[in-house]
């Protein structure tokens, strides 16, 4: 802002001063490879927080700002790479102060770059919209069906291969009550579509348990929000006081 206004206002926006200008901010700015990936970083802890309670006009500004950063920034498919795999964690955990912000920015980004560069984010979207349909058609058909265990709720997110970050992680062994609300799930699902495949990424997933801690008159309970990973290795300890790390294997 400050070099711009020495340009419009010095210079009088002559054409030679405004290249100067863009030339400059393009030397400095690729001079560091790591510029895409903070200024990607920088959007993220915005839509996380800094946008929080900021009023529309004051959001607009605050994302522009990034899209004049990111206009200099050669590296625009590194910037893409990193956007996409931090918009990816804040829609699956609903870490985003608003969606209108998310989608402010991605239509942002289309203006300058085009549909191509945003179509996987954009198809993200779509998927969360989507999957917020099945969650509820899936809460309906538990409710009338009685194989169902009723301890155990399930929200699923079916997402698009290739809109999302990929990741090649082995899927782990869920405690066998999961197992069957998982399998109830593929089967109402794929009666639903067809032809098409699930793969579970555990990775990435979730989950809220009730824990029971000492002994009557003390006993006391406590909700805790933990990876799948760390559900599957508490759940271990309902059969065994202690466990080797060998075992939880």
């Amino acid at each position: 802002e400050k070099y711009t206004l020495y340009v419009d206002v010095a210079f009088r926006a002559e054409s030679r001063a405004k290249k100067r200008l863009k030339e400059s901010f393009e030397s400095f700015l690729n001079a560091d490879i790591r510029a895409a990936q903070w200024l990607a970083v920088y959007a993220d802890d915005l839509q996380r927080s800094g946008l929080k309670g900021v009023h529309e006009d004051e959001m607009n500004i605050l994302l522009r700002n990034v899209i004049l950063v990111f206009r200099y920034i050669s590296d625009k498919d590194v910037f893409e790479n990193f956007y996409k795999e931090l918009l990816a964690k804040r829609l699956l955990s609903g870490r985003s102060v608003s969606d209108e912000a998310e989608k402010t920015m991605v239509s942002m980004l289309k203006a300058e770059c085009g549909y191509q560069f945003t179509s996987k984010l954009e198809g993200m979207f779509n998927d969360m919209r989507i999957s917020r349909d099945t969650r509820d058609a899936y809460k309906a058909h538990k409710r009338t069906s009685q194989e169902m265990n009723a301890i155990i709720d399930l929200d699923v997110n079916v997402l698009t291969t290739g809109y999302w970050p990929s990741q090649n992680v082995p899927m782990c062994c869920v405690p066998q009550p999961v197992q069957a609300t998982i399998e109830h799930f593929e089967d109402f699902y794929l009666k639903k579509h067809t032809g098409r495949k699930l793969s579970w990424q555990t990775s990435t997933g979730t989950a809220e348990i009730r824990a029971t801690f000492g002994s009557p008159p003390k006993q006391r309970q406590y909700d805790l929000i933990v990876s799948t990973y760390q559900m599957c290795i508490l759940m271990l300890f309902n059969n065994k006081e202690t466990i080797t790390f060998g075992e939880i294997m």
